[in-house]
Order: C-alpha cells, then structure tokens, then sequence
C-alpha cells in the first residue's frame, strides 16, 4: 500500500521515502507498527505495539563555507601569514596545502579542524608571496581552491591607557595608530600576564574588533592582583609590534564592586597617576591613596 504524506516523504509498505534529501533531514525517526488480533465476530481481541527509532545520518561532499570560489591574504617580512580555507562534509574532510608549483608545503604549521584548515606561513622572504591551493576531500569527492598571499604592510603600533579599574577587570583604552598602505586597522588582540610571568605565559588573550569610542572591557581577572597589560593592532597583514605596558593593580572586593575606580570618583578612592618613561617606552601606574 502506498501512502503519500507530502512530495517530500512517501510511505510505501514498510518503507518511508524522503526525496531530494537535505542535510536537515538528518536526525531520527519513529517508526511504529501495530499488529491487531481480531475474533471470529470480526472484533479485534487486543493489539500489539512495537516502536522501532531509526537514525539516519547524513553524508556530503565538500563544499566550501565561504562564498569566494577564491581567496586573498595580506603579510609582510618578518611576520606570519595565515591563511584559512573552510569545508563542510561528512565524513568531515580531510586539507592538504600546495604551493605555486604545485608541491606540497613544507614550511609553517598546518592547523586542522573538523571543517577547517589554517596554513601558518613564516614570511622569511619576499618569495613566499603567491598563490597556494587548499584541498579538501572526504570519500565523495574533492574540492581545490587557489589562495593569492600578497605583501601588505605591518600596522602601527597602538597606545594604550586604563579608565575604569574594577575588582574583576578594566575599562581600556586604546588609541588606533594610523593605517598602513591600504590596509585599515581591523581589532586589536590584548594581552595579561601575572607579572611574575613571561608574555609567552599570558593568562588572558582576547581579539577586539574596533569600537568607536575605542574602550574595550577585559573582565575574568583576579581582585587585589598585579598584572602586566599590552596590546597589538590587527589588520589583515597580521598584528604589530606591543604597545606600551600598562601595571595594572585591580581593587578589592569591597572597592565599590564593578562600578569601577577613576579619577572623577567621589570619595575615599584611589586617583590614578600615569607616567610615560621614554627611556624603556613603559607606561607606570601608581595607587595613591587619598
């Protein structure tokens, strides 16, 4: 017997046919049977009910997540290059990267996820710049797509200045250096570290994207804590040089809890005095109290 339920799903005896499968079609599905007993009087005595769940999951091809068939990255000498290509398959596909002559890279760090790939690229030379493919490939096919790696510029260096101190955090601001080439300044990447630390132990790393009032809130800190702050200009070139170092000293739990401190606060509260020493280009901060 065959039952239509819409265009898209037929019953047909003991089978449920899906046409022109989807990727949201995946999940699972009940089927149900019912068995009746019926008398001699033509009644049925009982009937039998038995559930089965049937998971149904979905495999595909490649194909990309972006919309550009190509892609282009900026770097300069002396930097790192990333340049990311993304894939959605199932199975999840496997990347691979070849440069211009079509060899497979051998120079950087390849970083592979589930549907995406990064090629982490050392501009050692000006011979680095061109084009590479990213591959990505699962059991049902391949996609291949060309990269250009051209040269830009690195950004400006950017200046950075506390105005709200809070037991947990700070209100920063960060002042955006002027672009370079044709390249606009796109975020800034801060970074904390306990000052006790290295910079390659930083326990707060976090990407920004520009605010047009150009103060940023970095919050997850510890009250009553020392720590060293900087932070890097990103364009698409990759990140500059670190800014000046902020010391940063957050307040106590009882220091008026996230309403932060600063100058203009009323009250027995501390005023920060900031200080730029030229000869080792460090900003200082002092806790005066009133």
């Amino acid at each position: 017997e065959v039952s239509h339920i819409n265009s898209k799903y037929e019953v047909d005896g003991t089978d449920l046919i899906i046409r022109n499968m989807e990727r949201e079609d995946e999940g699972s599905y009940l089927c149900k049977a019912v068995q009746n007993v019926v008398g001699e009087d033509g009644t049925i005595k009982y009937s039998d009910f038995k559930d089965l769940v049937i998971d149904l999951k979905i495999e595909q091809s490649p194909e990309w997540l972006d919309d550009q068939v190509g892609g282009q990255f900026y770097g300069y000498v002396t930097g790192i290059a990333n340049l990311t290509c993304q894939a959605e398959a199932e199975p999840p596909p496997t990347f691979r990267w070849l440069d211009a002559e079509n060899i497979p890279v051998s120079s950087g760090k390849i970083v592979n996820e589930d549907y995406k790939s990064v090629l982490m690229l050392p501009v050692v030379h000006h011979a680095v710049f061109g084009a590479y493919t990213c591959i990505a490939e699962n059991i049902h096919g391949k996609l291949e797509k060309v990269l250009m790696l051209t040269e830009g510029a690195k950004p400006g260096t950017p200046h950075i200045n506390p105005l709200k101190i809070f037991p947990d955090g700070l209100d920063l601001y960060i002042e955006e250096p002027q672009a370079e080439m044709f390249l606009r300044i796109e975020g800034f990447q801060v970074e904390i570290k306990e000052i006790n630390k290295s910079w390659d132990q930083v326990i707060f790393l976090k990407n920004f994207i520009l605010d047009k009032k150009n103060v940023y809130n970095l919050d997850g800190l510890h009250h009553n804590t020392f720590y060293h702050v900087r932070a890097k200009s990103r364009n698409k070139a990759g990140l500059s040089d670190a800014s000046n170092i902020i010391y940063l000293h957050t307040t106590g739990l009882n220091a008026y809890p996230r309403l932060g401190l600063s100058s203009r606060a009323s009250g027995p509260v501390s005023i920060l005095v900031i200080r730029t020493c030229p000869a080792v280009m460090l900003t200082l901060i002092w806790l005066i109290s009133m």
